[in-house]
């Protein structure tokens, strides 16, 4: 049995009003060297990672942290270096990059890597500046 319109339209505004105000739901545009300072702190987890991360018990602790932070950083890209969780041995995982690829992606992504624009049309050119 489907529920009278008007409850269904109360519950959507009250969830929109939750999410509007979460600060993670407002994408801002990522400048460039936003992008490399977020590029950097991938390249120190991943340090921690190969280094701290295989000691068994603190090996799993850094992947969950690494992962929550990453997804922080880079929005839903950073869910996949929950991956890292899988391998219990904390061995392997150490010396794979997973959240440097993940930030090269992004970058690749959104045109800040190779001076390119991006596969992300979404951004707004900035117009010339006049000399």
């Amino acid at each position: 049995m489907k529920s009278p319109d008007w409850i269904d339209d109360l519950a959507s505004r009250r969830a929109f009003r939750w999410f509007e105000g979460a600060v993670w739901f407002k994408k801002a545009a990522m400048t460039r060297s936003g992008f490399y300072a977020r590029l950097a702190i991938s390249v120190v987890i991943d340090l921690m990672d190969f280094t701290v991360g295989r000691i068994p018990i603190l090996g799993t602790a850094e992947d969950g942290i690494g992962g929550i932070v990453l997804t922080a950083l880079w929005g839903r890209a950073g869910l996949a270096y929950f991956w890292e969780l899988f391998d219990i041995t904390d061995q392997i995982d150490g010396f794979i990059p997973t959240a440097t690829l993940i930030g090269l992606y992004v970058g690749w992504r959104e045109g800040h890597l190779f001076g390119g624009r991006g596969r992300d049309m979404r951004r707004v050119e900035e117009p010339p500046t006049i000399p």
